[in-house]
């Protein structure tokens, strides 16, 4: 227990330290979360404007929702929104450590909630008015309850709230689906994901519907369309920014501008998504090889990471990055020579989801955040590589 206390501590520690040499308690980095928040407060609803039209669908809704409250209930008070998101990344911390102590033992957890409470970009994102903390804290939770074996119906409806945060959320079910038929077998397993499946969209439904009363048809959130397209056109280069890092949609022609800038929500969302396919299925080629680069870019760097920070920052992080890098490779070695001594099972689900996620982002475009939200997972790998060595250095002395 006494371990789980201590890493709760240091990562808070780490973070509160943070928003003071930051100055982020009285000016924090805010984005567009903030106003969102601000329009549902002032009696506007869900509404954002974005390229000269008002969307009723930009991003996942949660965080949205989640700002107003707290603005409302303490007077937009900066500091106390960010400690609530500092003991978010606690509970996180713990969470990570259940799960690896499960999958491993107790020293491995250890490393790793050590290796979560340090780990730079994470403290960074934690007290950022900003979904990430959340997203990963679910991620975590999921994990944790499926791991678990905790009820269908409880996970179900976990993973349909989730998706009110990421759409990303959706590929626990195949993750749920591989675990379950390892654990229960492929009968009971294609029950079970059925009931989950079901249950998960029921929750979703009400949102799926805000969007068929506004649009006549389905929608959940209409910004991705605009995501898929800075990734797939002449100018994309696998970020949200050109080669030249500038943003993609300030270095198209006035003619393109002035087209997106005459439609509404959804008729941006459709454009952008036609110009999309019609790239890909001119370039097909291209198409492919700027996935496999993506791909690549999420697990290493791409050349726009950490345009917005401090040098240093960013050398930190890459040390801090081939760090895990190196004792995740170490992890997967022992991992394999040592398969029948864990419960495999657990190990799949965590890589089949982590890849699907991957995988997925390389479809669109990649920042190094994207990365942040699986990387407390890997870093089980890594914590086990750790303590793997070490063991193996003891029993050689």
């Amino acid at each position: 227990m006494i371990y789980f206390i201590f890493a709760f501590f240091i990562t808070a520690l780490t973070r509160i330290y943070a928003i003071f040499a930051l100055g982020w308690n009285i000016k924090p980095d805010l984005w567009e979360y903030n106003d969102i928040a601000l329009n549902i407060l002032g009696g506007r609803g869900y509404v954002y404007h974005h390229l000269n039209t008002d969307y009723l669908f930009y991003m996942s809704p949660f965080y949205s929702y989640w700002s107003a409250l707290l603005y409302f209930l303490t007077n937009k008070n900066y500091l106390i929104i960010e400690l609530i998101q500092v003991f978010i990344a606690g509970v996180s911390v713990i969470l990570l450590m259940k799960i690896t102590k499960k999958i491993f033992n107790i020293q491995a957890a250890f490393v790793c909630g050590l290796l979560y409470a340090l780990h730079p970009g994470l403290i960074i994102y934690t007290i950022k008015l900003h979904e990430f903390i959340f997203v990963s804290a679910l991620i975590l939770f999921l994990s944790y309850l499926i791991l678990n074996d905790k009820n269908v119906f409880i996970t179900g409806v976990m993973i349909g709230l989730a998706f009110y945060a990421r759409v990303i959320f959706i590929f626990f079910i195949p993750g749920f689906f591989i675990y379950t038929a390892m654990k229960r077998g492929l009968k009971k397993s294609c029950v079970d994901t059925i009931i989950v499946s079901l249950l998960a969209f029921v929750i979703i439904a009400p949102w799926g519907y805000r969007g068929y009363r506004a649009y006549n048809r389905f929608v959940l959130r209409t910004d991705s369309a605009q995501a898929f397209w800075q990734a797939n056109n002449p100018m994309a280069s696998g970020s949200s920014l050109t080669k030249d890092n500038k943003p993609v949609f300030d270095t198209l022609p006035e003619e393109f501008k002035k087209k997106v800038f005459s439609l509404n929500e959804i008729g941006q969302y459709d454009f952008f998504r036609e110009q999309a396919v019609s790239y890909i299925k001119a370039r097909p080629l291209h198409f492919i090889k700027n996935t496999i680069q993506k791909f690549y870019y999420f697990w290493w760097f791409s050349p726009q990471v950490g345009l917005q920070y401090p040098l240093l920052w960013l050398s930190i992080y890459k040390v801090f990055y081939c760090f895990l890098a190196l004792f995740f490779m170490i992890g997967a070695y022992f991992v394999i020579k040592n398969r029948r001594k864990f419960d495999l099972a657990s190990v799949i689900f965590l890589i089949t989801f982590v890849f699907l996620i991957s995988v997925v982002h390389s479809f669109v475009y990649v920042e190094a955040r994207h990365r942040w939200m699986i990387e407390p997972l890997s870093m089980i790998g890594c914590a086990y590589g750790i303590v793997s060595l070490f063991a193996k250095g003891r029993a050689e002395c």
